[in-house]
């Protein structure tokens, strides 16, 4: 059965792409192309609202930034030629929302915690701005990370940061520190 793209479908995979996905977000009102830099699906939080399945194994950890940039690029080459609405599986996007609404550091795990996290930032922006596209790139984060050196300075390749701080209490979620990359 062929995959339909709209606000039900938030399956973070298309094609053979190990980092980039799209999904329709209904927040954005249009397509959010995702980078995934969790493959391995770390994260330095377990909430029970996640929706990642940490009990099957993910990937390797370190982040291929090139092969990120390679999928990323043909994404984009699409959306400049005017033939993303076209292709499979974005010719099933409503049409109301077939609009590029954003890149989105988002995925498996919280997005900060891979070492390669500032180059994959300079690099999407790079990519962005090389196809003259004209959407933010956003950062979805648990912030944990933020006062990181590495990862502060990696925030000015970001436009826009979406903070969810569910941690607030115990109950809600359980912190695992002890599993997120430095």
């Amino acid at each position: 059965m062929p995959r339909t793209l709209d606000f039900k479908d938030h399956r973070r995979e298309l094609e053979a792409n190990r980092y980039v996905y799209a999904v329709v977000s209904r927040r954005a009102r249009g397509l959010s192309i995702g980078l995934n830099l969790n493959p391995d699906k770390v994260c330095n939080f377990d909430c029970p609202y996640c929706q990642v399945d940490r009990t099957t194994p993910g990937g390797p950890s370190e982040v291929d930034v090139a092969a990120l940039v390679g999928e990323l690029e043909r994404l984009l080459a699409l959306v400049a030629a005017g033939a993303l609405w076209s292709t499979p599986p974005f010719d099933t996007v409503a049409p109301e929302l077939r609009r590029v609404a954003d890149l989105a550091f988002a995925g498996d795990g919280e997005p900060t915690t891979p070492r390669e996290f500032p180059a994959a930032a300079r690099a999407v922006r790079e990519a962005r701005d090389r196809h003259r596209l004209a959407v933010p790139i956003r950062l979805l984060t648990n912030a944990t990370m933020l006062e990181r050196e590495r990862v502060h300075s990696a925030l000015a390749e970001i436009d826009e940061l979406r903070v969810f701080r569910s941690r607030a209490s115990s109950r809600t979620c359980s912190g695992s520190p002890a599993s997120a990359r430095s």
